[in-house]
């Protein structure tokens, strides 16, 4: 069976969120991206990439349940979801770019169930040579989830560098 809510709701996010940069390929650049989708607060996507010879960091925070919306719309209705995105540079000492100098991503199993309920992550990862792409629901109450929570620790930390946005964006979508 194919986790269907979970990718509908990572597909929907990543509709409304900051573009995802993607590197010439054979550049030796770069793309991070990081969904989380909690449960019991709001989403945010963080995205890490290389512009020129600096890391740069930007992170979309969902200001309203993007998954509570989802869940009260009729076939018709508008998505009307407010946002926030933030970026800036980021050093090459923050723990999250060490952890990921560190972290083989194609170790991490992919482990998405189907449900609505539950703790939703997913990963995406380029040097522009291949590509990575993990996801998992609930590994906190997993055994062999260990690469995934060092990331998902140390991406609450990284969320913090970019500067909050007093703007609430609003955003439409059909």
């Amino acid at each position: 069976m194919s986790p269907t809510f979970p990718f509908y709701l990572e597909e929907k996010a990543s509709k409304l969120s900051a573009s995802l940069y993607m590197p010439h390929p054979y550049s030796g650049k770069i793309s991070f991206r990081l969904s989380r989708f909690h449960e019991n607060s709001c989403e945010t996507i963080i995205d890490i990439y290389q512009s020129g010879t600096r890391l740069m960091i930007q992170v979309t925070r969902f200001l309203t349940s993007l998954r509570k919306v989802l869940g009260n719309l009729n076939f018709q209705d508008k998505l009307l979801v407010k946002r926030e995105i933030s970026y800036a540079n980021l050093d090459c000492t923050d723990p999250m770019v060490r952890e990921m100098s560190f972290n083989s991503f194609s170790s991490l199993p992919n482990q998405l169930e189907d449900t609505n309920k539950g703790d939703h992550f997913f990963l995406f990862f380029t040097d522009s040579k291949d590509c990575i792409v993990r996801s998992t629901t609930n590994p906190y109450q997993k055994s062999d989830t260990e690469g995934w929570q060092r990331i998902i620790n140390r991406s609450f930390g990284t969320e913090h560098v970019p500067p909050r946005r007093n703007k609430n964006l609003v955003c439409f979508e059909k």
